[in-house]
C-alpha cells in the first residue's frame, strides 16, 4: 500500500491509472476461474486483495481533496455506511453463487469489475 502514492505520481492522467488499477483485480478474478495451480491461485488472491485494499486509499485521497474539513467526517461516514449496505446485500448473493459454481462466480465478478472500471465517469480534476 505504500507504493500507491509513488505509482500515482508517475501518471499524469489519474483516471487512466485508476482504471488500470481497477481492471487488474477484474482480470485476476477471471484468471482465478481458469487456473487451478495452487501457488498461482494464492498469488492471484493476494494481488486482488492487495489492490482492493489500496484502492480505498486512492478514493479517500480524492474525496479529501474535494470536501471541506468540517463536512469530511460526515461524508466519509456516509460513504462507509452505503458501502456496508451494499456488502450486506451482495455478499449473500455472491455466497450463493459460489456454492453453485465457483468458477462462474469468479468470471462474473471479474467481468463486473472490468465493466464498471471501463464505463465509470471519473473526471481527472476530481482525483
Amino acid at each position: 500500500m505504500s507504493l500507491i502514492p509513488r505509482l500515482e505520481k508517475r501518471y499524469s492522467n489519474k483516471k487512466t491509472f485508476l482504471q488500470i488499477y481497477t481492471v487488474i483485480p477484474g482480470i485476476g478474478f477471471i484468471l482465478m476461474s481458469m487456473i487451478t495451480f495452487l501457488p498461482v491461485s494464492i498469488a492471484l488472491i493476494l494481488i486482488v486483495l492487495g489492490m482492493g485494499l489500496s484502492r480505498r486509499i486512492l478514493f479517500t485521497q480524492g474525496i479529501n481533496k474535494q470536501i471541506e474539513t468540517e463536512n469530511r467526517a460526515t461524508v466519509l461516514s456516509t460513504i462507509s455506511m452505503i458501502t456496508s449496505l451494499i456488502r450486506t446485500i451482495l455478499y449473500p448473493i455472491i455466497g450463493y453463487l459460489t456454492m453453485v459454481n465457483l468458477g462462474l462466480t469468479f468470471i462474473l465478478l471479474g467481468a463486473m469489475i472490468i465493466i464498471f472500471a471501463i464505463f465509470s465517469k471519473i473526471k481527472n480534476e476530481y482525483l
